[in-house]
């Protein structure tokens, strides 16, 4: 391959040398010349690689912005690996008559050989038409999309294997359509197009249906009321309804929240006695009668502040607890008061003395 490049280029050099002296024809310009060679290594590179799905495309498109015989011929080596028999007949055919031209006989020689080899493979699709569908005014074939030319019609063309798909449309016919699948090599398929058949002309607006007249439809008799009938009478049914559901009152959730207070205030009288009793017996052992020791004193007179706040502790807690206690019970309504249930009281007395702290708690319900 590299031997193929090194002629083009050759070839090259002769043209400009031939365009200075004002008879040579026109050549690619500069960059598209340096994209195609870049374009060429890498398709060379992949072809190499046995990656024809991407090397193709690349000569192709190197051939195209510069058309030096060795790209087609690489090109030609892509698609005969690829199994586009078809195309590398047809390249190598255009490379026989290039290298002709620039005098390369090894390479027309080897190209020409490539030519005869594969004309007896490739596959072929022949498009006729039938002997109604030749008169047929305006009548358009493709194939795959591409517009078959009238002169085409007839022949057997060398194609590569895939699928296909043939249209036929004309004026005023109906469009027919059909779809083949062609091997790699070796097949050889005709598709004859029939003769068109008429598209149904849309009726003339002087065709379409009467309008319906109205029709008149006379109004009915009247008719007689009829006599209205007397709806027996129910008996009166006293109507169901749910006693109201018992719940706490405002007052009564007041009450318990008094009554919670309550409980704590007596809750800290009691941690205030049992402190008072601990400090009281603390001073015992450094007081005679009367006669305290500094420490004994100290802790004579703690167990006083304790016995104070064990008596405000019990008789606000008492108090709060028989107000919360009041309140949950006659909080209740007519109801409740009515059951003539007796008043609740609460009653909370502390004793603090020399020789003790206590308390003592009562009360009804």
């Amino acid at each position: 391959m590299p031997s193929y490049r090194f002629a083009v280029r050759n070839l090259r050099i002769g043209a400009t040398a031939l365009l200075f002296l004002g008879a040579g024809p026109a050549r690619a310009d500069t960059g598209d010349v340096a994209v195609a060679e870049a374009l060429f290594r890498d398709g060379k590179d992949l072809l190499a690689q046995k990656d024809y799905a991407r090397a193709c495309p690349k000569l192709a498109e190197s051939f195209r912005r510069d058309a030096a015989t060795g790209t087609l011929l690489a090109l030609a080596i892509c698609h005969e690996r690829d199994g586009k028999l078809a195309s590398a007949w047809g390249e190598y055919a255009d490379v026989a008559s290039r290298s002709k031209a620039e005098s390369r006989s090894d390479r027309e020689k080897a190209a020409r050989a490539k030519v005869q080899e594969l004309e007896s493979v490739v596959s072929r699709l022949t498009i006729a038409l039938s002997d109604d569908a030749g008169s047929l005014a305006g009548l358009e074939i493709k194939s795959n999309g591409s517009v078959v030319a009238t002169a085409v019609l007839g022949t057997s063309l060398p194609v590569d294997g895939g699928p296909y798909r043939i249209d036929a449309e004309a004026p005023g016919k109906k469009k027919w359509s059909t779809e083949i699948a062609i091997e790699p090599s070796g097949d050889k398929r005709t598709v004859r197009v029939p003769l068109l058949d008429d598209a149904k002309a849309a009726p003339p607006a002087s065709a379409a249906a009467p309008a319906k007249k109205p029709i008149s439809r006379a109004a009915p008799p009247p008719t007689e009321p009829a006599e209205a009938k007397e709806t027996p009478k129910t008996p009166d049914v006293p109507e169901y309804v749910e006693p109201p559901r018992r719940g706490l009152t405002s007052i009564q959730r007041t009450g318990i929240a008094t009554g919670m207070a309550g409980m704590v205030g007596l809750g800290v009288g009691t941690y205030f006695t049992f402190r008072a009793v601990s400090k009281n017996n603390d001073s015992k052992s450094g007081c005679v009668g009367d006669l305290c020791a500094p420490a004994a004193k100290q802790n004579r007179l703690d167990a006083r502040t304790a016995g104070n706040f064990a008596t405000v502790g019990f008789v606000g807690g008492g108090a709060l607890a028989a107000a919360g206690v009041a309140m949950l019970v006659f909080g209740r309504g007519p109801e409740a008061t009515a059951t003539g249930a007796s008043s609740p009281g609460l009653h909370a007395l502390p004793m603090v003395s020399i020789d003790g702290v206590g308390g003592m708690l009562g009360g009804t319900f």
